[in-house]
């Protein structure tokens, strides 16, 4: 009974104010509820325009906050490092890959993989963690790289006796083609 009889004083009285809003906050624009007086006007017109700041603040905080991040990821991996025109194309192709245009090694990072290729074509994986963190590549790159050399060493090696047994044949067919030509 007192929930209606309270209900009908809050409808009956002329108040347009809902039982939730409180005299100091008052309700938002959007509501039904339109302002009577030009303090309340501008109480509103106050909190929206600290709520669009505050928005606003969150944004910039959490553009920073990803900067911040993006910049302590290219320090850790330089080699690893995109533009922000690379990165934002990264996350619109998705899945799909595109090929990088390729890594640079430098000299320094060349002679020392050499310089280890030549002890053993194989590198384990203590290694590889060791000499990743020594000469600024990725334990990845160290693998690639040692395995592109092995291929590349077995190619020329390929190539070497393809181009011994063609000199052999070829050898042999002159002295076969010498002698019959003398008797």
């Amino acid at each position: 009974m007192q929930q209606a009889s309270s209900s009908n004083l809050i409808v009956n009285s002329g108040n347009t104010e809902s039982p939730m809003a409180s005299p100091s906050c008052p309700m938002p624009a959007s509501s039904h509820q339109v302002p009577q007086q030009p303090e309340q006007l501008q109480q509103i017109q106050q909190q929206q325009q600290q709520i669009q700041e505050l928005e606003a603040a969150m944004i910039a905080q959490q553009y920073f906050a990803m900067y911040g991040y993006m910049v302590a990821m290219q320090a850790a991996f330089p080699a690893l490092a995109m533009t922000p025109l690379q990165s934002a194309v990264s996350n619109v192709v998705g899945k799909h890959h595109i090929k990088s245009p390729g890594f640079s090694y430098s000299k320094s990072q060349i002679a020392a993989l050499n310089e280890r290729f030549k002890r053993s074509d194989s590198i384990k994986i203590d290694e590889r963690r060791e000499m990743s963190k020594r000469i600024g590549l990725t334990e990845r790159q160290i693998k690639v790289w040692f395995q592109n050399r092995r291929f590349k060493l077995n190619k020329i090696k390929k190539a070497q006796s393809e181009a011994q047994m063609g000199e052999q044949k070829h050898h042999h067919d002159t002295v076969d083609s010498g002698e019959e030509n003398v008797e």
